[in-house]
This record gives structure tokens, sequence and C-alpha cells, in this order.
């Protein structure tokens, strides 16, 4: 009985593996939509919180999924200090449920924060300053139509500067699936 058991494990791994390596990169989930700084007093009070654009790209990988993108935020100045823009990028592996039209889904991500100063004065290293980031991302998101879902996500991010920035991030975004065009589909598997 464990014999027959441990073989049906094994045949149900292997057809999950099969259908999650079929399944690799076929869609790509493109995503845009306003991005605010909201979780934290890290910046405070010498700068106000951010309102920005995020725009991402998420695709099947053989178990979860993996996800690229890329937010801008300006962040004016609230004291005398110069406005700064920050621009975030990065990459990382995530999963989620379906539940009806609905999914929740959880990523980690790594990436590079780099904020850019306006202050003419001030030497390059300073102005232009780049640091690695480490953040952890949940949302949900609904179908609105056969390719277009409506996405909510926070994002707890934490920037390796000092002294460290941990900052929280609220986005919406529009979420348009594709199919993969073959000749990229082919270069990623």
């Amino acid at each position: 009985m464990r014999r027959a058991g441990l073989l049906l494990v094994l045949f149900a791994g292997t057809a999950v593996a099969a259908t999650a390596r079929q399944d690799a990169f076929s869609r790509l989930d493109l995503r845009a939509g306003p991005s605010w700084n909201l979780g934290s007093d890290a910046l405070s009070p010498e700068w106000e919180r951010g309102l920005g654009v995020e725009l991402g790209v998420d695709t099947p990988f053989y178990v979860g999924s993996l996800t690229a993108g890329i937010r801008l935020l300006a962040h004016p100045a609230a004291l005398d200090v110069p406005d700064f823009r920050a621009l975030a990028v990065w990459a990382g592996w995530g999963r989620s449920l379906s539940v009806s039209r609905f999914r929740i889904g959880t990523d980690a991500r790594l990436g590079n924060l780099r904020m850019s100063f306006d202050d003419p004065d001030a030497e390059p290293g300073i102005r232009n300053e780049s640091e690695f980031t480490g953040a952890v991302t949940l949302w949900t998101d609904a179908a609105v139509g056969a390719r277009s879902r409506l996405r909510l996500a926070w994002s707890a991010e934490r920037t390796y500067t000092d002294p460290l920035l941990d900052l929280g991030y609220l986005s919406v975004s529009y979420v348009h699936s594709i199919r993969t065009p073959s000749w990229l589909e082919d270069f990623l598997k």
C-alpha cells in the first residue's frame, strides 16, 4: 500500500512538473499604474511621500512566476533639502492562488534604487545614489475582461543605505495578458 501511495505521489509530481514545464514563459502579464509611498516615515520630515508610476511584467515559471518591474517616484522637499526622484528596478519570483475570478499572491524581489537629487552643487556621487533593495509584495487582483485584470499591491521594501530605509508602497495596476511571442518563449526556455 505504501508503494502504491509513493507511486501515486511520484506520478502526480511528474505530471505537475511536466505541465509547469509546458506552461513556463507561455504568457506575459503586462502591468501599469500609479504607485504611492505610504508605508513609513523614513523620509520625513525632509521629504514628502512620493507619487509615481509602476510598470511591470510577470510570466509563468516552472513553479510560480517570474516578475520584473520599474517604479519612478518624485519626492518633493518638505524642508530646506533638494527634491529627489527615485527609480527602482527589480526582478523576483512569486506564487499565486486563483479563486474564481480573483487571485492572491506574493513576490520576493531583489533590485536597485537610484536616487537622483536636484542639487547642482552636490558632487556626482552624492547627487546620484544607487543602493541595493529587497522587498516582499502581497497582491490581489480580479478579472475585468477575458485578458484583463485590476491589481492592488502592497510592497514592503528595504533599501540598504546608511541609514537603512524601510519603505512601503501601494500600487494599483491594470494588467493585460498576452501570449508570449514564440521567438521570445524559445529564447527564455
